[in-house]
């Protein structure tokens, strides 16, 4: 039996995933440096930790002493801390999904090495439970998508753990941080001290996470712009 078209040649199909333009490239920048701003902005809350520490430590001491300019100031502080602090999150925790979104879809990605849809890159964040581990492999994912024999950095699981454990310290601060409704002045102390030193631990906490991400960031970046269209599958 011939074939209808006997003379006919094959050509592959062409890959329909979106290409890595420059674009990419300098989200990818952009999302470094917001993570270098969120270590910066973890850095000046330490300093505020340290205020609070003072200023708890003379209201368990001294709680007649300290002066109401002083707990007004305690309450402005706080306020503009948490309003940029939140902003902050908010942007680099958008530009980071755009990013590994992007990169997890494109055509430096084989297919065939993926093992989730590029989907989870953005619900993977907030669903509960899966939000602990969903993200980190979409990062091995992108990574194995591009060059799937090659080794993960030591920095990657370190950043994982440190986000969590800074994410989990950040609840324990705002679970002691003291509601206002405390019983006198030295309470009031008592409380923002602990809270203070839990926030004081997560910052430091964070600040390695932040640079940490700044190297998972880097390294995945390069990768992807080595790996040619179709992903590394020699």
């Amino acid at each position: 039996m011939t074939q209808p078209y006997p003379n006919q040649v094959w050509i592959p199909p062409v890959s329909t995933r979106p290409p890595l333009g420059t674009d990419f490239f300098r989200l990818a920048r952009v999302v470094q440096g917001l993570l270098v701003a969120t270590a910066l902005m973890h850095v000046a809350m330490i300093i505020a930790d340290w205020y609070y520490l003072d200023l708890a430590q003379r209201l368990i001491d001294t709680p007649r002493r300290v002066p109401f300019e002083d707990l007004q100031r305690f309450d402005t502080v706080t306020l503009w801390t948490l309003v940029v602090y939140l902003t902050l999150l908010l942007l680099t925790g958008i530009t980071f999904i755009c990013w590994l979104f992007q990169a997890h879809r494109s055509d430096r990605t084989d297919p065939v090495a993926l093992q989730h849809e590029s989907y989870w890159a953005v619900i993977g964040w907030f669903i509960p439970i899966m939000g602990l581990f969903r993200p980190y492999q979409m990062v091995d994912d992108v990574r194995r998508g591009a060059d799937r024999f090659g080794v993960t950095p030591v920095a990657q699981p370190y950043w994982w753990a440190a986000f969590l454990l800074g994410a989990f310290m950040e609840q324990v601060s705002g679970w002691l941080w003291p509601a206002g409704d405390e019983p006198g002045l030295r309470a009031f102390g008592e409380k923002l001290q602990s809270a203070a030193w839990a926030e004081l631990s997560s910052n430091v906490v964070n600040i390695v996470a932040a640079v940490l991400a700044i190297l998972v960031v880097r390294d995945l970046t390069a990768t992807l712009r080595n790996a040619p269209p179709g992903g590394r599958v020699d």
